[in-house]
């Protein structure tokens, strides 16, 4: 689906996770019957929150799903920083804090991720 803000759609100032769910349980309810949902990643956790809107979703099959604490999907001033590495033009550290503290991919991960990339 085209989910908001993204390709096609347009943004806007009242923006929430809840909106995004109410999305994807409109669309189930509207196939008329029961149905599987693919969540990737953000979508995994829309997903999770639209079957709590409708019967109609019978299996959700969640990919990567977004870790949050709350409300708050990203630490305090942890945009600012990825920004002020990217402009300084340090992408690779940049990369680094991402997959460290947005994907919180493991270290193990991350170290063979970093010994292909270096190899």
């Amino acid at each position: 689906m085209d989910r908001r803000g993204r390709e096609g759609s347009g943004d806007s100032p009242e923006y929430a996770l809840k909106r995004e769910a109410e999305d994807i349980a409109a669309i189930v309810d509207s196939i008329g019957e029961s149905v599987n949902v693919l969540g990737h990643s953000y979508g995994a956790l829309c997903a999770i929150e639209a079957a709590l809107l409708t019967a109609n979703i019978r299996r959700l099959i969640l990919f990567e799903g977004v870790p949050l604490d709350g409300d708050n999907l990203y630490k305090p001033g942890l945009l600012d920083r990825l920004d002020a590495l990217l402009k300084d033009g340090n992408v690779e550290e940049m990369l680094i804090v991402m997959f460290r503290e947005i994907v919180q991919m493991p270290p193990e991960d991350f170290d063979a991720l970093r010994s292909q990339h270096d190899a």
